[in-house]
C-alpha cells in the first residue's frame, strides 16, 4: 500500500512541475517574447538582389542576396530552397553559372549572401540572372569599362 500512496504522490509532483513549466513559458512569451514570430507563407517580403563591384582591371565581384524586408524572420523549417545563377556576355555565351541552397532562415531586415564570385570579366555588356525557388528572380545587366561596373538599367 505504501508503494501506491509513493507513486500517486509522484505522479502528482510531476503534474504540478509540467503545468507551472507551461505556465512560465507561455508568460515568458507574452511578457519578454522568448519565441521569435516567425512566416512560412509571407515570402513575398522577400527580395533578391545582386551586387557587383569592379575596379576598372577586369577583376569582378559579385555577390547574390536575399533580403528579408519583412518584419518577422522567415522559417522555411529547414526546408532549404535551390538556388541558380547565370552570367552570359552581350553575344549569350555563358561565362560562370553555379547552384546551391538558398538560407531556409532569415531574420527580419536580414541581408544574406549565400553566394559569391570573383572573377575576371572582358570588356563589355552581360546579364547576371539570379533565381531562387520561393523567392523568384531578378536580372542584372551591367557593363564592364576600363574604369570600372556600371549598372545598366
Amino acid at each position: 500500500m505504501q508503494k501506491k500512496k509513493w507513486l500517486w504522490v509522484a505522479a502528482g509532483v510531476l503534474l504540478v512541475f509540467i503545468i507551472g513549466c507551461g505556465a512560465v513559458l507561455i508568460a515568458g512569451q507574452v511578457l519578454f517574447g522568448w519565441v521569435r514570430t516567425t512566416e512560412v507563407n509571407n515570402l513575398e517580403h522577400v527580395d533578391l538582389t545582386t551586387d557587383v563591384q569592379g575596379k576598372g582591371d577586369g577583376w569582378t565581384k559579385i555577390n547574390l542576396c536575399l533580403v528579408n524586408q519583412g518584419e518577422h524572420d522567415i522559417d522555411l523549417h529547414g526546408d532549404q530552397p535551390s538556388g541558380t545563377w547565370q552570367l552570359v556576355n552581350q553575344d549569350d555565351d555563358i561565362r560562370t553559372a553555379g547552384e546551391g541552397f538558398a538560407p531556409s532562415w532569415i531574420k527580419a531586415g536580414e541581408i544574406n549572401c549565400p553566394f559569391q564570385w570573383k572573377g575576371h570579366l572582358e570588356v563589355g555588356t552581360y546579364t547576371l540572372t539570379w533565381t531562387v525557388d520561393r523567392y523568384g528572380s531578378v536580372t542584372e545587366r551591367f557593363r564592364v569599362t576600363e574604369d570600372g561596373v556600371v549598372i545598366l538599367p
